[in-house]
Order: structure tokens, then C-alpha cells, then sequence
């Protein structure tokens, strides 16, 4: 992250590299930017149907309860980078992993669920409903509906282990192949928020189908 101190040799890089045109642009998406999020939800009081087995892959679930110091070090080191150590620590709060790995130990995919965060607050959920996220598929095993099978093991935890009775899952519109994995796992589309994020902290939301409104992060 640069510092303040940095910020203007930054700047004076980026205006001689880039021109006053791509300069204009550089300096406004740092400051300014339209952020487009569809909330898609999912009521967990009614039973969730078996994920699909993988023969090839192993169900792995890390929270409080089966810490991340318990992972072999090759595992971590492909789950949690320097820049992820603040959501390693959450897992020995609230939050959870929910992956999926081969018998060489290698990780297929991996999705997290978030009980406390920022972004949260920015699609409007409450406290009591957790956020799955940053959920990701290994190019080796895309297109084998790994995404909707962890998405289904993820409730069955949330609903069975951490007493849940509502989950939430955010995706940009334009990324079809996650929305078609988020539909066939039964969630729903609640609302799509339009964020416009000024500084990463003043931002004026509107949920489609409603008016404009002036918040803080």
C-alpha cells in the first residue's frame, strides 16, 4: 500500500508513464468508483439437500473449533498469503473455510464465510447473517460444479453447526458462470446495490428499485 510520504513520487511516476489523459483516469478510479453488487440469499430453515461427493476430493472445514494452525504447512501456504492474515485470524473467531483438497494435497477450491466485516455493512445484511466469499476454483477443476457443491456444504454447516437460519452471497452481474454455480446451489436473487465509494469511506448506495442514500463504512 503506498503511504502518503510515497504518494507523490507515485503520482509523478504514473502522470510520466501514463500521459494527463490515462493519468485523469488512474487518479479518479483511486478515488472515486461505481461499484455494482447482486445479493442472492438462501433461508436455512428448511433442510439442505446433500452436496454431489467427488471421489478425487476431501471436504476440509476450518473454524474456531479446527483452527488453521492444524493444516500441514503446504496447505496454509496455498490458503493463507501475507496479504489474507487478517482473515486467518478471524477463523479463530467467527469466520470459517470451507475447502476442498486432492489426495496430494493440493486445493481445488476454496470458498470463506464471513460473520463479521466491512462489506457486510456495505450490501446491508445484519449481524446474524453470514457471507460467503471469496470463493475460488482452481483452473484444473472449473466447469465440474465444484462452486455449487461447497456452496451446498457450506450451508448444511452453517445451518447444522452454527445454528443459522439465513445466508447471504454477493456477485458482480457480469460474472454469469458464478451466478449460474449460486442458482443451483438455491439461492435466490434478494437485490441488486449500486455503490458509488468515495476515499473507501463516503458512498452513495442505491438498492434497484429505490432511491439514492448517503452513508458512512
Amino acid at each position: 500500500m503506498t503511504t502518503l510520504t510515497e504518494l507523490p513520487r507515485r503520482l509523478t511516476v504514473v502522470w510520466s508513464k501514463r500521459g494527463p489523459r490515462k493519468f485523469a483516469i488512474f487518479v479518479l478510479g483511486r478515488f472515486l468508483r461505481l461499484q455494482v453488487d447482486e445479493v442472492f440469499g438462501r433461508d436455512l430453515r428448511s433442510p439442505v439437500e446433500a452436496a454431489p461427493a467427488f471421489a478425487a476430493l476431501r471436504l476440509n472445514i476450518v473454524d474456531a473449533r479446527n483452527p488453521p494452525d492444524g493444516l500441514p504447512d503446504s496447505l496454509q501456504k496455498q490458503l493463507f498469503s501475507k496479504e489474507e492474515a487478517p482473515l486467518r485470524a478471524a477463523l479463530y473467531r467467527d469466520d470459517a473455510l470451507l475447502f476442498l483438497s486432492d489426495a496430494s494435497g493440493r486445493v481445488a477450491h476454496a470458498s470463506w464465510i464471513f460473520f463479521n466485516s466491512s462489506y457486510k455493512r456495505l450490501l446491508g445484511l445484519s449481524d446474524d447473517v453470514p457471507l460467503i466469499g471469496n470463493c475460488e476454483t482452481i483452473e484444473a477443476w472449473r466447469g465440474r460444479r465444484l462452486y455449487p457443491a461447497t456452496l451446498l456444504s457450506a450451508c448444511a454447516y452453517l445451518a447444522d453447526v452454527r445454528r443459522c437460519s439465513r445466508v447471504a452471497i454477493s456477485c458482480s452481474p457480469a460474472n454469469k458462470p458464478s451466478v449460474r454455480g449460486i442458482e443451483r446451489a438455491g439461492f435466490v436473487l434478494e437485490k441488486r446495490i449500486y455503490s458509488l465509494i468515495v476515499l473507501n469511506k463516503l458512498l452513495l448506495q442505491k438498492v434497484r428499485g429505490g432511491g439514492w442514500r448517503l452513508s458512512l463504512m
